[in-house]
């Protein structure tokens, strides 16, 4: 008897509609620990005022939180079965005087303390390039890993606890990183700070100032259709099926781009200044090229973009 060919765009219909059935917008009633540091406080009011108003995320979007809650559950079970004792998992805080709250995810308890900690999940070149505190505050990093220490200093101070953890995972080898974080009195003093310049415009009915845009926060903010109508009107022109096709091949390899050329980095400082290094399968041979200096002309070049559509 004949078997009919697999369905395969109706298997993927079917997760992708499970997932779109997880989508979901919830109330903000409070300045969470986790938006706090970054740089539009008008996003926060927007949230605790408008959250009714919110655009819907994308399936994509919606299936990185899936990821994250899978990594973080995979990382918490690592942990138990490496011996450590986990407690107070998703213990919720409350700072009443600035209105922030959050929930850890968790504390490991040691014979004299008891260590909150946050779990992050990161792509390999990031997690290699992220070994200290001062790595997540530069400012040349996305503004959600700048956030980061932020979140966990306010669960230091509203803790009272004087030093915190940072659990990070490689997604692409599953390996884990520990990153101490002591608590930081400016940090947490310049977050406090922020809580009431929000709280004071939500009192006052009033809206803080655009930041400056940028694209990759304002074109994918939730509430740019309230805060830059012009931005979120826009009519892109669309391609033809060549476009399509090389679009599709794109999204596809992107991934593994950034593994490429972290990895490559990698291999040359560990040869660098080696004539030549052999491997079972690889000879890497090198030297040394002297670059002539050239005087840069004032240039002017088209700047391309691929952003993703929200499903």
């Amino acid at each position: 008897m004949g078997v009919g060919m697999i369905d395969a765009k109706a298997f993927q219909e079917k997760v992708r509609e499970y997932v779109r059935g997880q989508m979901q917008i919830y109330p903000c009633k409070s300045n969470r620990a986790s938006m706090l540091g970054g740089d539009c406080n008008r996003l926060i009011v927007y949230w605790r005022t408008r959250w009714q108003e919110a655009a819907m995320h994308s399936e994509t979007l919606e299936s990185i939180f899936r990821e994250g809650r899978l990594h973080e559950d995979a990382t918490i079970t690592l942990l138990r079965e490496s011996g450590f004792q986990i407690i107070e998992q998703q213990r919720p805080y409350q700072w009443k005087e600035f209105e922030i709250t959050g929930h850890v995810d968790g504390k490991i308890v040691e014979p004299d303390r008891k260590i909150p900690f946050e779990i992050k999940g990161y792509a390999s070149h990031t997690w290699a390039k992220l070994n200290s505190i001062a790595d997540f505050l530069a400012e040349n990093q996305p503004h959600y890993i700048r956030k980061a220490p932020v979140q966990l200093n306010l669960y230091l101070w509203m803790d009272n606890v004087e030093e915190g953890l940072f659990i990070l995972k490689n997604k692409g080898t599953g390996e884990l990183k520990f990153i101490p974080m002591p608590i930081d009195i400016d940090l947490g003093d310049r977050a406090t700070k922020q809580a009431v310049r929000i709280n004071e415009h939500i009192a006052a009915g009033t809206l803080p100032d655009r930041m400056s845009y940028d694209p990759e926060q304002c074109d994918e903010c939730s509430f740019v259709h309230l805060c830059l109508p012009d931005v979120a009107n826009r009519v892109a022109e669309i391609g033809g099926d060549e476009l399509e096709k090389l679009l599709a091949v794109y999204a596809r390899c992107k991934p593994f781009a950034a593994e490429y050329e972290a990895a490559h980095a990698a291999i040359k400082e560990l040869v660098k200044e080696k004539p030549e290094v052999l491997t079972p399968l690889y000879r890497i041979v090198g030297k040394w090229i002297d670059k002539k200096g050239l005087e840069i002309k004032p240039s002017r070049y088209w700047q391309t973009r691929i952003l993703p559509l929200g499903d």
